[in-house]
């Protein structure tokens, strides 16, 4: 189980991943349960329950297992990755991630993020980042619980907007460094790994990408069980409906 608290314009809420907790709590606050994968028929949950999408790949195989099912292209560019002379690097870089998410989402018009939201994930996360000599190319935020034996991408960031380095240069480090995040949590006994959610009959052309993006890893497709509180449900309505950086 992964619980933290993050902003939700004046409030704090409450997500927990993974598991449920049925609770009079949820009656009261702003509290939601997401991605939980086990369908069960409780009574009283004093929740919103909702259903989503996501990928999921097993890391229960071997390296070149995994490699295997990659798509060609995908293939092709992590070696061409590799010979440009991208690295990725691991660590519990808080500072220098949001430093550069917030770089990447002010140029995509999507909310920046604030330390305060990651001051309860303790020892379940981990920053990874893609280097050109110097200069960060991709950078990730990976959450894991190896109780339950899952990791699940957070957030994600890339230099695309920035017109020094090409998209493909961009686009090949991204896949790398996506790579490497499979293997370090393979390293770790993980042994699923969820790429962090997936939009299910889109018409958005991004979105679309995205979820190619993902799939190209050799993942499939499950539905995720969520939990919402009323109150945060109606709320979340209806800043869907009055900001679109909230969709």
């Amino acid at each position: 189980m992964i619980q933290f608290k993050k902003k939700f314009y004046f409030f704090k809420l409450t997500d927990t991943w993974f598991q449920f907790e049925p609770t009079y709590k949820n009656i009261f606050g702003l509290r939601s349960y997401s991605y939980i994968q086990k369908d069960e028929k409780l009574k009283n949950t004093f929740c919103k329950k909702t259903y989503s999408h996501t990928i999921e790949l097993s890391l229960e195989n071997e390296e070149d297992a995994i490699i295997s099912n990659f798509r060609k292209k995908t293939a092709q560019d992590i070696r061409k990755a590799k010979e440009l002379g991208i690295i990725c690097v691991f660590n519990k870089d808080i500072n220098t991630f949001i430093n550069f998410y917030n770089d990447f989402a002010r140029q995509k018009n999507i909310y920046p993020v604030n330390k305060k939201n990651f001051e309860t994930f303790t020892e379940n996360y981990v920053t990874c980042f893609a280097f050109l000599g110097d200069e960060i190319l991709a950078a990730h935020l990976q959450l894991f619980d190896t109780k339950i034996s899952i990791a699940r991408g957070f957030l994600g960031g890339n230099r695309r907007f920035d017109p020094v380095f090409d998209s493909r240069t961009i686009g090949m480090a991204n896949k790398l460094l996506k790579c490497e995040e499979l293997f370090y949590f393979k390293q770790l006994g993980i042994k699923k790994y969820d790429f962090g959610g997936y939009a299910e009959n889109t018409n958005d052309k991004g979105l679309q990408g995205i979820n190619e993006y993902k799939l190209s890893f050799g993942g499939h497709v499950v539905k995720n069980i969520n939990y919402q509180s009323y109150l945060y449900f109606a709320l979340r309505k209806i800043t869907e409906f009055l900001d679109r950086r909230y969709k």
